[in-house]
């Protein structure tokens, strides 16, 4: 027990420790800034103009990039090949979703989110997916209908938040109808090989007999105080966040075009399996222009490279000394 309660440390510490370079990472690029201002007015509203025309040069420097490092050739913002046309609008809704995404405070579903979305740059990446092929849809898809709003990897998971939980809205219409037949075969499938399973290799499982037992002997936990106070102020923000959620209606269009031309597979693999690199290129340039990289100030970066490489040289030392 011993081996495994120092193993258990070791392994946590390497998790913060890498956690605490990645958000070094985050601030040296640039990707910790807000994006508010970006996408707000001056009272710190939703400024759907602004909005825009952030969208706007983030593709444009995306393109840059993209060029510069041969993931495509050409100008998707002004192609005359459907596939370059066709990833253009994936990424325009992807980039006015993830924006929404990042000004809603989800803290109502703080009892299942690991992570809250930011109102920050980084989020932009977070949220970015590498859709390689159909399956990779198929999966994500099959997934959510088993785990519904408990992961959050993309911007989809977030999204279905925001449609579902505080819109009202019902994801599941949105899958297709092959999809949903493809579902109920695998379902069969695995009812199958459970039917088939030798007795005393299930006998872990609890019988319907005993499940009900152990329903009939639950007692509800009373809630305490503390408990209260956060349920209460979870709902003050969940009423809150819907009130004001000023493009509903938008909201959910750009949403549901974008959830149907994926399962249609409208979208080219070709361009979305290069996704999270596009993307984290696409950033760079942004923050660089706007003098929110350390990465373009020569000066600023020398000085954080030589923090960095003193901090280096003293953990050595420490290790050393272990």
């Amino acid at each position: 027990m011993a081996d495994m309660t120092v193993t258990d440390s070791v392994w946590f510490r390497k998790k913060k420790f890498q956690e605490k370079m990645k958000d070094l990472e985050e601030v040296m690029s640039g990707r910790n800034a807000s994006i508010l201002p970006f996408v707000t007015d001056n009272a710190g509203k939703f400024y759907a103009k602004k909005t825009q025309q952030l969208i706007h040069e983030l593709i444009k420097d995306m393109n840059i990039y993209a060029n510069r490092k041969l993931l495509w050739i050409g100008n998707i913002q002004n192609s005359d090949i459907p596939e370059q046309r066709a990833f253009c609008k994936y990424v325009e809704m992807f980039l006015y979703l993830v924006i929404r995404v990042s000004l809603v405070d989800m803290g109502w579903m703080y009892e299942i989110m690991d992570t809250m979305p930011q109102s920050n740059f980084q989020q932009i990446l977070d949220c970015a997916e590498d859709f390689k092929n159909r399956d990779s849809i198929y999966d994500w898809a099959f997934d959510r209908r088993y785990a519904g709003n408990i992961v959050f990897e993309n911007v989809l998971d977030y999204s279905c938040v925001i449609y579902e939980d505080l819109l009202g809205k019902n994801f599941s219409k949105l899958i297709p109808a092959e999809m949903w037949k493809e579902f109920e075969e695998e379902d069969a499938a695995l009812l199958s090989v459970l039917d088939g399973e030798d007795p005393d290799e299930m006998e872990d499982f609890l019988s319907d007999e005993e499940i009900q037992a152990i329903m009939d002997d639950y007692e509800e936990i009373p809630e305490s105080e503390t408990e209260r106070q956060l349920r209460e102020a979870n709902e003050r923000a969940y009423k809150r966040e819907k009130e004001k959620f000023v493009d509903v209606d938008h909201f959910c269009q750009v949403f549901e075009k974008f959830a149907s031309m994926l399962f249609a597979g409208k979208f080219p693999y070709s361009y979305m399996s290069k996704m999270k690199q596009a993307v984290e290129g696409m950033l760079d340039i942004f923050l660089c222009e706007h003098k929110l990289s350390l990465y373009n100030d020569t000066d600023q970066y020398l000085k954080a490279y030589t923090y960095l490489k003193k901090t280096e040289e003293k953990i050595d030392i420490l290790r050393k000394e272990v």
